[in-house]
């Protein structure tokens, strides 16, 4: 199944808010999560990799005894922190790459988001989620540095075009500094 490219555009967010109000509705769910882990769905927001989906409908295809469906799901997860939770589901644990390596898969992870970084200078998010990556390596001096590179009210704020929709959770996590 195809994705339309004009699904593509929409917020992300917005589309898990809408997945979300589909709680009681198991077969409108499914069909979203069809539509959410296509191939061809390639939302435009740099950090909406889907991987959540991939994991829950690779779930309900065990489920229904399509293992091979599941595993090709299970191998398009890029986030590392969905991985392991995948991996820690019984029924999806024998999906999961053999020799997967939490730590080594996200400092990968963490160099794609010091290039996305790099590369989108104006995403707080880019730089919220580098610092969360950090503080899940043991890296909170780093994490803290990172956090306060940014200053939502300082020089830089006008440079980032999503502050409105992040502000809130840069100011949590400098509140709740790492240990």
């Amino acid at each position: 199944m195809q994705a339309p490219t004009a699904l593509n555009q929409l917020s992300f967010r917005w589309l898990g808010y809408l997945y979300g109000q589909l709680k009681d509705e198991a077969p409108l769910r499914r069909r979203m999560l069809v539509v959410l882990t296509a191939p061809g769905f390639e939302p435009v927001e740099l950090l909406a990799f889907g991987d959540n989906y991939k994991s829950e409908l690779a779930g309900i295809l065990v489920d229904e005894g399509k293992t091979e469906e599941a595993t090709a799901l299970v191998s398009r997860i890029k986030v590392p922190t969905t991985l392991v939770s995948t991996s820690l589901d019984p029924r999806l644990r024998p999906l999961v790459p053999a020799g997967f390596n939490p730590r080594a898969e996200t400092e990968r992870f963490l160099a794609t988001l010091r290039d996305l970084a790099a590369s989108h200078s104006g995403l707080l998010a880019v730089v919220l989620e580098t610092a969360t990556t950090l503080r899940r390596l043991g890296r909170p001096e780093e994490a803290l540095a990172t956090l306060q590179s940014v200053d939502p009210e300082g020089p830089r704020a006008a440079e980032f075009n999503d502050l409105d929709l992040n502000v809130i959770v840069l100011g949590h996590q400098r509140a709740f500094p790492p240990c």
